[in-house]
């Protein structure tokens, strides 16, 4: 335990501590410019890391110490918590519903039929007139507008 950082043997910060620390890194990267934010962006990278595996490995006994509060809700070091029911999923495979077997292709077809125009639109390159076969109507077609963010993608070393 000795070993361990503090954050996982004190007590957790507040959203107020949180706020109050993160107001800090911001600053000091963009006013102040004494933090590297490529070294702030890696180490972001991995805490999320970390977080996602330890999480992983300690649901069952977090849920274990929890379930020994008489209450399913409860307070620790000042913090909340509640045990409850989350992600509950249903599984339609053996309900032998023909009306939602229909649907369920209706919209797989609609779904490939939807695709298929996205990718016919994404290659029109100048605008286009199109006759509606069901109405006969002439319709001028444009190309679809296209956005993106560039953005610094970061790979963790081994």
């Amino acid at each position: 335990m000795n070993n361990l950082p503090e954050v996982f043997t004190g007590t957790a910060p507040s959203k107020l501590d949180i706020q109050t620390q993160c107001e800090a890194i911001i600053a000091s990267i963009k006013d102040e410019g004494t933090v590297n934010p490529l070294r702030v962006a890696t180490t972001m990278k991995a805490l999320a890391l970390a977080i996602k595996t330890i999480k992983a490995g300690i649901e069952d006994f977090i849920l274990d110490e929890a379930q020994k509060y008489e209450s399913k809700s409860f307070d620790f070091d000042g913090h909340s918590f509640q045990v409850k029911e989350t992600g509950v999923k249903y599984d339609y495979s053996l309900c032998c519903d023909p009306e939602l077997a229909r649907l369920e292709k209706e919209l797989k077809s609609t779904t490939d039929k939807l695709k298929e125009r996205q990718t016919f639109l994404k290659a029109v390159k100048d605008q286009l007139t199109v006759v509606d076969e069901k109405s006969g109507e002439v319709f001028t077609v444009l190309p679809p507008s296209k956005s993106g963010k560039t953005s610094v993608a970061i790979t963790l070393s081994k």
